[in-house]
């Protein structure tokens, strides 16, 4: 059927537009050098590299009661509102403050058709006691750093030279994979892939395509990675983290309809070498990290064995907010936006909702 917004959505496609440039990226490296001692490097190529050092023991003892909070309320308690700015204090000290402040005010000098932005990489690899660490929340006087969309906070893992300005390949590929196992918790669906699909119009009808494995087993799945050979993967389902080692999971059907948990370690085996560059993983706990275990969870795990770019949750996320995070990021990446600054966007749609809830922070993105 003909379509206002996907007529206007190709005519802006097929406009002959320059080439677009990279942006630069502010790579903010942290490596432990003592009990709670560690290094902190910033590097940008519009203005070098500076270093200090920062002591976690002020904020280590909180950092538990806050992540309890996160995955059961969403909402800080009294005793730890001041978290955000204390998050922010410590990761971005003065000296890395000020070097941020300039590459910013560079990287606007050099905006392009009006367009600009620096993302902060965060790379933690060095550093695996902080991977669980709420940073998504970092505040300043103003602003939270995850709802910034043209200074997006991105965590990066082993890869000092990433480039945080990644977007999709036309004409995309996505495959859809929705796993509803029988006695667990409903799941809009439905309501999800019809938000998802109607984002993607925005892209023009010859620039995307869509196929969806529905009752998602391993069987079903690995079958249409191999036939559709997509280049995005979006998971609706349940996740969890195995009380037993701490190992994320998916779960999975199987052949019968029942639960069937995917560790992380085997969902790597899953979904490498297809060719996949972009995994959204809508289910809870999809990047939760228990017990100093970072390659433990599911979306580092993946991210270990070669998928470039996931988006997961790292608390429970409820279900009107995973639709609703499809929605505006799905939207977002049809006009051209960089996965980042297309979930900072979507964090702002789910603080507009959830004002007294901290919603928004539960997706986290990482790149290799």
């Amino acid at each position: 059927a003909w379509s206002l917004e996907a007529t206007a959505a190709e005519l802006l496609s097929i406009l002959n537009l320059p080439k677009r440039e990279p942006m630069p990226s502010f790579h903010l490296t942290v490596t432990q050098q003592k009990d709670k001692q560690y290094h902190l490097r910033a590097a940008c190529s519009l203005n070098g590299e500076t270093s200090t050092t920062m002591d976690i023991s002020s904020l280590q003892t909180l950092i538990p009661h806050a992540c309890k909070a996160l995955e059961e309320t969403q909402v800080l308690p009294p005793s730890l509102e001041e978290l955000p700015k204390m998050l922010h204090n410590l990761l971005l000290p003065p000296r890395i403050a000020v070097h941020l402040g300039v590459a910013r005010e560079r990287a606007q000098q050099r905006r392009q058709r009006r367009r600009w932005g620096l993302p902060l990489l965060l790379d933690l690899s060095a550093a695996e006691e902080l991977v669980e660490w709420p940073w998504e929340l970092m505040c300043d006087e103003y602003n939270f750093l995850g709802m910034e969309p043209h200074v997006p906070l991105v965590r990066v893992l082993d890869a000092p030279h990433a480039d945080g300005d990644r977007h999709l390949s036309r004409p995309l590929s996505l495959l859809i994979v929705s796993s509803e196992p029988k006695g667990l918790e409903g799941l809009n669906v439905k309501s999800e892939v019809t938000k998802l699909k109607k984002a993607l119009r925005w892209m023009g009808r010859y620039h995307y395509q869509y196929d969806w494995v529905q009752s998602g087993s391993w069987e079903r799945v690995q079958a249409a990675l191999i036939e559709k050979r997509p280049n995005a993967v979006h998971f609706i389902g349940h996740g969890s983290v195995n009380p037993v080692n701490g190992m994320g999971e998916l779960i999975f059907c199987d052949s019968d309809g029942y639960p069937d948990p995917i560790s992380a370690r085997e969902l790597g085996l899953l979904f490498k070498d297809h060719g996949i560059e972009l995994l959204f993983l809508n289910a809870c706990s999809s990047a939760q990290v228990v017990g100093n275990q970072p390659g433990a969870a599911v979306a580092v795990s993946l991210l270990k064995q070669g998928i470039p770019n996931v988006l997961a949750m790292q608390y429970a996320i409820e279900d009107e907010a995973a639709v609703l995070l499809t929605e505006t990021f799905y939207k977002e990446l049809s006009f051209d936006k960089s996965f980042a600054e297309a979930l900072a966007r979507a964090r702002m749609a789910l603080y507009a909702k959830w004002r007294d809830k901290l919603t928004w922070a539960t997706p986290v993105l990482y790149i290799s």
